[in-house]
This record gives C-alpha cells, structure tokens and sequence, in this order.
C-alpha cells in the first residue's frame, strides 16, 4: 500500500509523484489510511475538507499568487506550498511521523 494518499486530478503533476494512491475526490481523503496526504489546493472542493483531515499530516499546492487559498489552507492545518516549491521540494518532504 502506498504511504501517501493524494488528490491532484493534473497529470502532468501527478506524473511527478512517485508512490502516491491518488483519489477521485477529495472528500475520498476523509477515509484515507495513509499518515500523509497530498492535495492541490486550486482545486474545488479541496479547502471545504481540509478541516477533516487534521488526524494527518496535509501537505498543499497552489498558485504562488493565490496567497488567500494558501493563508487559508494553512489555518485549517495543511502546510501550503507554492507550487514550484513543493515540487521542487516534493523528494526531500520529511518523512511521516
């Protein structure tokens, strides 16, 4: 089983994920058992179910110019990431735990 979960519908991003059980939905990550979850936060949806996730490590991407979606994801618990560096970033992310 994967260790990470992920909703990132792109697959040109999702092509540079490695290892990930990516979801259809993201209220699909509700009932994820992985500790870590990968979610792309311009995507509908994905900020309404932050919230529920905060049993696990969330990790977000978006726009760099979007600082209101990434304040917002980090308030509800996600560490928000501007998209080149979470890529940038992506192999090097501390493991879970």
């Amino acid at each position: 089983m994967a260790e990470v979960a992920g909703f990132v519908p792109d697959l040109m991003d999702r092509s540079k994920l490695r290892g990930v059980r990516f979801v259809r939905r993201p209220e699909d990550l509700v009932d994820a058992d992985e500790a870590l979850l990968v979610v792309d936060l311009s995507r509908p949806g994905v900020l309404e179910v932050l919230p529920r996730l905060t049993s696990r490590r969330v990790v977000g991407f978006g726009s760099h110019v979007d600082r209101e979606t990434l304040e917002a994801a980090g308030a509800a618990g996600c560490q928000a990431l501007p998209r080149s560096q979470f890529f940038r970033t992506w192999p090097d992310l501390p493991p879970v735990g």
